[in-house]
């Protein structure tokens, strides 16, 4: 999971800096996923994972001790150590929304040592929207104020925008089969999220860029 640099205050998961426009991980409502940790570094992290509880399989390959063998949502990684745990994902799914595995540390965890990962049904099957590959978003960067949504695939029943804190700055409601128009002229400039929801309930995000 982790490539850390040996010292310093420069921190990374997987040689990369956290990005909300960027999914990392994407796992199956209903399976079980064994997380194997490794740091690469000269200090301990405690490294949180969002979305439920987990067990402590081991640490440099030896079973946890008694205090670890519980239900945990924090595991302590020491430095140039290993750990690897197990968590069973059976409660919550969203295609668009997603959970953070990040260390608990929180200089490092602003500093960018942070992830996300969706949990997705996999029964729900694929949007209308995707299954033609058909959406468009014009023109993005949005330079005039003006969003325009076309579904080639099928009608498009509500849309959210929403800010670089998850905020919903913006909500359509209506099924439209025809090209969608926002006006986005008083947003700041930044990265958004449009959460397009199709007339089969399927979701599709896409991010945007207002300049």
């Amino acid at each position: 999971l982790m490539s850390l640099p040996m010292m310093g205050n420069n921190w990374f998961i997987n040689s990369l800096k956290y990005d909300m426009m960027r999914i990392d991980e994407t796992v199956q409502l209903g399976s079980t996923v064994v997380w194997n940790i490794s740091n690469n570094s000269m200090m301990a992290h405690p490294i949180h994972i969002h979305g439920g509880h987990f067990y402590i399989l081991e640490k440099d390959g030896a079973p946890p001790p008694p205090q670890e063998a519980g239900r945990k949502d924090v595991v302590l990684v020491e430095a140039m150590r290993t750990a690897k745990v197990i968590m069973k994902y059976e409660d919550f799914s969203d295609p668009v929304v997603p959970y953070m595995y990040h260390c608990h540390i929180l200089s490092h965890e602003d500093d960018g040592m942070m992830g996300q990962f969706l949990v997705e049904d996999g029964t729900n099957g694929m949007s209308e929207l995707e299954q033609e590959g058909g959406l468009v978003l014009f023109p993005n960067p949005v330079e005039d104020g003006e969003l325009t949504i076309a579904s080639q695939a099928g009608s498009i029943r509500s849309v959210r925008v929403l800010d670089p804190l998850g905020k919903v700055v913006l909500e359509w409601n209506s099924n439209s089969t025809g090209p969608v128009q926002l006006d986005l002229g008083e947003f700041s400039p930044g990265l958004y999220l449009v959460q397009i929801t199709a007339a089969d309930g399927g979701q599709v995000a896409r991010p945007i860029l207002i300049q």
